[in-house]
């Protein structure tokens, strides 16, 4: 799914640092506190970790859902459109989000 994007391998990168919140690593927890104008925010997502989960979940919910209307179909004209318009739109979600996260 990373492909199209600026700098490979990205994805990989991004579900690792995912994983490491859900399993509340050290790297996890650090992105689980942050301070907001002096004040400790503790069991907060950080802006970057947010940033990266909006769009994993973007980029994995066009592609699979864009598939499924692609079997279901079997591979129709309108149901390739649809994908291509869900892709379209995760890309662009990407493209704002990297600005908070980094990645890709």
């Amino acid at each position: 799914m990373g492909e199209p994007n600026s700098e490979p391998g990205w994805l990989p990168v991004a579900y690792s640092l995912l994983s490491q919140v859900t399993h509340s690593t050290p790297t996890g927890l650090a992105h689980m506190a942050c301070y907001v104008d002096g004040t400790l925010r503790a069991h907060d997502i950080s802006p970057e970790m947010l940033a990266l989960a909006l769009d994993v979940a973007c980029l994995g919910s066009a592609r699979l859902i864009g598939l499924w209307s692609l079997l279901l179909t079997r591979g129709d004209d309108t149901a390739k459109q649809y994908a291509l318009g869900l892709e379209e739109r995760a890309l662009a979600v990407h493209n704002t989000a990297r600005l908070v996260h980094w990645l890709g």
